[in-house]
């Protein structure tokens, strides 16, 4: 997300330096939320225990989940089926936006095997804003080996900071 805001603020004309204070400033508030279909791709990669794992699929649950800056996954939220899971980011994307807002930037979605999702996903961003840059793509090889396939990641600019958001919503 932040490499394809430089992309475009470069494509407007900004210098190196003034794009580099541009996304210095505004870094805090790119998110990134995603959820997985199947949990025991995080166990196999150490991030899940195997009993977490067996009980959260047997169960159906859809963790919501982010990369902390320590490089740790914490869960966000939970959900229950596909749809839940679908629901509950986008609900969590607009509890850092402002109430008021009714346009978007630009908007990622990624997804692992799992398009008709993404496009889901994409469709109720469409309905709630104007957005008129929702992208849906393919995530790649290496994180997808790690989350297996159906995985949604959702990545958008929020309203407030990240440090806010974690804050406000999931207060240690």
């Amino acid at each position: 997300m932040v490499a394809s805001l430089a992309v475009q603020k470069r494509e407007e004309g900004l210098s190196a330096g003034e794009t580099a204070a541009w996304l210095e400033e505004k870094r805090h508030s790119c998110l990134a939320l995603f959820t997985v279909d199947d949990l025991m791709y995080l166990h196999r990669g150490g991030r899940l225990s195997k009993l977490s794992a067996i009980a959260g699929s047997i169960i159906g649950v859809k963790p919501l989940l982010n990369v902390a800056p320590d490089g740790t996954l914490k869960l966000k939220d939970r959900a229950r089926g596909r749809n839940g899971a679908l629901s509950t980011l986008f609900s969590q994307m607009q509890r850092s936006l402002d109430p008021d807002r009714k346009k978007l930037g630009k908007v990622i979605i990624s997804h692992s095997d799992c398009l008709e999702d993404g496009e889901k996903l994409a469709d109720m961003i469409r309905n709630a804003y104007d957005a008129p840059e929702v992208i849906v793509t393919m995530m790649g090889p290496i994180i997808g080996t790690h989350v297996g396939p159906g995985c949604i990641a959702l990545f958008f600019e929020g309203d407030m900071e990240r440090t806010e958001y974690e804050k406000r919503f999931y207060p240690s």
